[in-house]
């Protein structure tokens, strides 16, 4: 097996890089200090095509393979995790729910906006509410 990168994947690797480099080391610190979230980043990196960085282009997506999307995800977390793991929820968790359960008009709809940036996705997960007799220190 040849692990090597292909000369595509090299220059992938090369143009996040300098864009975290440039764009998020400078303030990486200060948005965690201050709890912020920086959007603007992902209006770039929808630019860029990496917010649908695996998704098919008929969807708006970039077409790139997992393992370019794994060298994005490297790079943007080498430099600031939080933006790294903000991009992975909204490729995974909220688009990838999408792509692999939505309709076809679904993806259409959804995933284009998503993929350019123009919307953040998340994922939401919720516990089911403990009986009341749980809270109240008594026995069910």
């Amino acid at each position: 097996m040849d692990f090597n990168l292909s000369d595509e994947q090299r220059l992938l690797k090369k143009t996040v890089r300098e864009f975290a480099e440039s764009e998020l080391r400078p303030h990486s610190r200060e948005w965690d200090e201050k709890q912020e979230f920086p959007r603007e980043v992902f209006s770039k990196l929808g630019g860029m095509g990496l917010m649908g960085v695996v998704w098919p282009p008929e969807y708006g997506g970039s077409g790139l393979s997992t393992l370019d999307y794994a060298i994005v995800m490297e790079e943007l977390a080498r430099v600031d995790a939080g933006v790294a793991l903000s991009v992975a929820a909204h490729n995974s968790l909220c688009s990838g729910h999408i792509f692999l359960a939505g309709t076809d008009e679904q993806k259409r709809r959804f995933l284009a906006p998503l993929a350019r940036g123009e919307r953040v996705g998340c994922w939401g997960l919720r516990a089911p509410r403990p009986p009341p007799c749980a809270t109240a220190g008594a026995g069910c």
